[in-house]
């Protein structure tokens, strides 16, 4: 299990009351911003995140109402400096994971049973194995698209 300065890391079951209505027939993407944990090489952290979390994660899918997942790695480089660069910007997460979620599982936190509690205990406890969880960003979003197939 992951550890702080404070003890072992425990995931905490928010509950942040009803789902907006207007959210209903709509995903809540949860995202993920993403640092590798400083005594992997990058390298290791991408194959791990790759080949070892995504089974994970396609395991527990069902379990937790997952719709979709998308793992987006840092491509490094000239390209990646520049644009950082040109905006005065932090150093780049090493990656970006997106899970879509449907917003009326979602839900008030009440459907937290004792299954979904334990399939995100094993997507935390392995988080731990390759990410820099106190050094990443993790949070709630509601997609609006203004170019694309939906827009």
């Amino acid at each position: 299990m992951p550890t702080t300065a404070d003890g072992p890391l425990r995931p905490r079951c928010a509950r942040p009351g009803p789902v907006p209505e207007f959210l209903m027939a709509q995903l809540v993407k949860g995202v993920a911003c993403i640092r590798h944990r400083a005594d992997l090489p990058a390298e290791e952290f991408t194959r791990y995140w790759l080949e070892n979390h995504s089974r994970i994660v396609q395991a527990v899918a069902g379990t937790l109402s997952i719709r979709r997942y998308v793992q987006s790695h840092l491509l490094p480089g000239p390209l990646t400096e520049q644009f950082t660069a040109s905006r005065n910007a932090i150093e780049p997460f090493d990656g970006l994971a997106e899970v879509w979620i449907d917003a009326d599982e979602f839900g008030d936190g009440t459907t937290m049973t004792e299954e979904r509690i334990k399939a995100n205990l094993a997507l935390l406890e392995d988080e731990g194995n390759f990410i820099d969880l106190e050094r990443s960003a993790f949070f709630f979003t509601v997609e609006h698209e203004f170019v694309g197939p939906e827009a």
